[in-house]
């Protein structure tokens, strides 16, 4: 878990570590951000975003509901990303603003299944087959 490299085709065009400012180089999940911006979701330094101002981090002390970010996903419809941390669901906005999702009902699996959610306006709703 030596950090993160850009690859173009087959050439390593850059590589960033934790000299580069990752203090947390083991990556779960990356995502486009904005203008081309690397937006990397590591297992317990949150999430970095990489472009070529440098490298940002984001974690809870900046709203993220964990710093362990199981999984981001680009909304381009909302114009958010979405994150699934290891305890909440969250999302960013364009300037990387984090709002926690307070108001989302979990459920309760009584199984290792579990239950599907869907997006639905600006809410997410269960997902009934």
């Amino acid at each position: 878990t030596g950090g993160v490299s850009v690859i173009d085709g087959d050439k390593v065009i850059a590589s960033y570590s934790e000299a580069d400012g990752i203090d947390n180089t083991e990556s779960l999940t990356v995502e486009e951000g904005p203008d081309g911006d690397i937006v990397l979701g590591s297992n317990g330094g949150g999430i970095y975003i990489i472009n070529e101002s440098g490298i940002r981090n984001i974690n809870v002390e900046d709203g993220l509901p964990s710093d362990i970010v199981m999984r981001l996903k680009r909304d381009p419809k909302r114009d958010l990303i979405w994150i699934v941390t290891s305890n909440a669901i969250a999302y960013m906005t364009p300037d990387y603003k984090v709002t926690f999702v307070s108001c989302l009902e979990l459920c309760q699996p009584t199984t290792m299944e579990f239950c599907l959610l869907r997006f639905s306006t600006n809410k997410l709703t269960p997902f009934i087959k």
